[in-house]
């Protein structure tokens, strides 16, 4: 049979009430939850559910949902343990209703991977904050913790979280681990008014709506079902790109020559290295222009005081083609040639 109970910050104040399925024989229950959200939704597009997942873990394939708890007002929250229950209705609920979520890439993995459902997400606490308050949010930190410390002025314990590590399926739980889970659900519940007036405030609401919430659905498909990548277009662009890095050498070697040869020094098996810090500022340097040190900004700052010195302007340009190839190319290239079939 269902059990109920309320739920407290750490502080004591209150927080909201909760139902616990926690026995196959509360399938109705269950459905009965999940069919008035449904039709509630049907008659108001507006009406959204804030959901929260205890894992076993962070691996989303390997590991297990153990708790799943729901909100849908910001005082009541239903939790249960999935492994009980024909989830059916369920998944027509999270693949219909707009779901508001803290780390919702998180969450959004396991959903996709365990239940082959994809959510429509309609708020992240976490990246709304984030955006909202970018580099003067209090404490730094954007965990739920903080943010309903700040924002909510609660109190939680996310310690807790620590105790469902490795936990199986079925398991029993400790009232604890069960009132951590639906704080989290209606928390989250609760945050998106008042960030959500922070982005209106500071004029953030378009970008937040327009950009960052469909990335975020983006980034969840991308990283559960993976990207396409064409692999002849990807090999053609490698090999443009060291072309592109030899050609701009050339133009180094040649206009290093223009130096005074006599001042300049010797290099390591008797070739120029762009990547050497020590040998740019010396090979520049005899070009007339003193560099302090060889970080991007003070060598587009030189480049930019100096235009008519090509030497500098083209390992500028060596550089930037060398991280592209070492950081996106590279890999990617001999991945694909020694694993594509």
């Amino acid at each position: 049979m269902a059990k109920a109970g309320i739920v407290k910050d750490d502080a004591g104040e209150y927080v909201g009430k909760y139902i616990w399925l926690n026995q196959a024989s509360d399938q109705k229950y269950l459905e009965h939850f999940c069919s008035c959200w449904i039709n509630t939704y049907r008659a108001d597009s507006r009406f959204e559910l804030a959901i929260d997942l205890e894992t076993s873990g962070l691996d989303y394939i390997t590991g297990s949902i153990l708790l799943f708890s729901i909100c849908w007002d910001g005082k009541n929250a239903l939790i249960f343990d999935p492994s009980l229950f024909d989830l059916t209705i369920l998944k027509e609920v999270l693949s219909n209703i707009p779901v508001n979520n803290t780390n919702t890439k998180f969450d959004a993995k396991w959903l996709y991977y365990k239940y082959g459902t994809e959510i429509q997400v309609s708020f992240d606490a976490m990246a709304a904050a984030q955006l909202g308050w970018t580099g003067t949010f209090p404490g730094k930190r954007f965990g739920l913790d903080n943010l309903v410390k700040q924002i909510l002025k609660l109190t939680i314990n996310k310690d807790v979280r620590q105790s469902f590590i490795g936990g199986i399926p079925g398991q029993e739980y400790t009232q604890e681990q069960i009132e951590y889970a639906v704080k989290d659900s209606i928390l989250t519940y609760r945050l998106k008014e008042p960030i959500t007036k922070r982005l209106i405030n500071q004029k953030l609401m378009a970008l937040w709506t327009e950009v960052e919430l469909p990335l975020i659905q983006t980034m969840v498909r991308s990283e559960v079902r993976g990207v396409l990548i064409d692999v002849d277009t990807l090999n053609n662009i490698y090999i443009e790109r060291q072309k592109d890095l030899k050609d701009t050498y050339d133009i180094i070697m040649e206009e290093i020559g223009k130096l005074d040869q006599s001042k300049l020094p010797a290099f390591p098996k008797g070739f120029f290295n762009p990547g050497s810090s020590k040998q740019i500022i010396q090979v520049v340097g005899l070009s007339g222009i003193k560099l302090k040190s060889t970080e991007e900004e003070v060598l587009e700052e030189a480049s930019t005081l100096h235009p008519e010195n090509l030497l500098l302007r083209s390992i500028i340009t060596w550089k930037s083609i060398k991280n592209q190839i070492s950081i996106f190319l590279f890999m990617f290239h001999y991945f694909f040639n020694d694993f594509y079939i």
